[in-house]
């Protein structure tokens, strides 16, 4: 974990007045915790796609996202498309996005590989730190996707999420609180002949990462 590069991308947005993150920032901070995301390129608010660019992303379609401090929650505002990974289609998608989302302090868009995926449940978790005035930094492991308040509440407690503290929980703790959890089960478990989407111990890895995050940062951040 790269502490001096995550200090860097935080002091950075605090200069520019912000306390939110930009997409690119996020993805800066996973690369500082040593975890994978998607290959992308950033392209400014009113700046032309590069097709050269365009096609060192792998796959044939890239995922167009706007990129604002005002906009949390793209797909509930129109601001995510899949579309074929040409300069065409995807100048398209921006230009549709930018005629709506424009005023809401859009400073551009990322363009990402897309990666497939099923939208069954199990196949997508949702990781998270969060400073609490109470306890310090809590870190959770449970379902992810559109679906996750729904599914925080209908799964009965003690499958639903694995919760954590930097302060109290040790190396070996991981493994046994996650292995309760009914979506790591789906994602980790063979099911009907079928085998394990990815071994526990990624899982455990990745929890492990926000764990040191929140040891190291503690209350600078308020939720990742």
């Amino acid at each position: 974990m790269d502490i001096p590069a995550i200090t860097a991308i935080l002091d950075a947005a605090e200069r520019d007045g912000r306390d939110v993150l930009l997409d690119t920032e996020g993805l800066a901070l996973l690369a500082a915790l040593g975890l994978p995301a998607p290959t992308y390129l950033f392209v400014c608010r009113g700046a032309n796609v590069d097709a050269g660019a365009l096609e060192r992303l792998p796959g044939a379609k890239a995922v167009v996202k706007v990129v604002s401090p005002q906009i949390l929650h793209k797909s509930d505002v129109g601001g995510v498309a899949i579309v074929d990974k040409s300069a065409g289609a995807v100048t398209d998608a921006i230009a549709r996005m930018d005629a709506t989302l424009g005023a809401k302090g859009v400073v551009g868009y990322t363009v990402s590989e897309f990666v497939p995926y099923s939208p069954a449940l199990g196949r997508e978790l949702l990781v998270g730190l969060r400073w609490t005035d109470d306890v310090g930094p809590v870190v959770t492991v449970g379902a992810g996707g559109i679906y996750t308040e729904h599914l925080a509440k209908a799964f009965r407690p003690g499958r639903d999420v694995a919760l954590f503290s930097p302060a109290t929980t040790a190396p070996g703790d991981l493994a046994p609180a996650l292995e309760p959890v009914a979506v790591v089960q789906l994602a980790t478990r063979p099911l009907r002949g079928q085998p394990p989407l990815l071994p526990l111990g990624r899982v455990e890895a990745l929890a492990a990462a926000f764990l040191e995050l929140g040891r190291a940062l503690g209350p600078r951040i308020a939720e990742f």
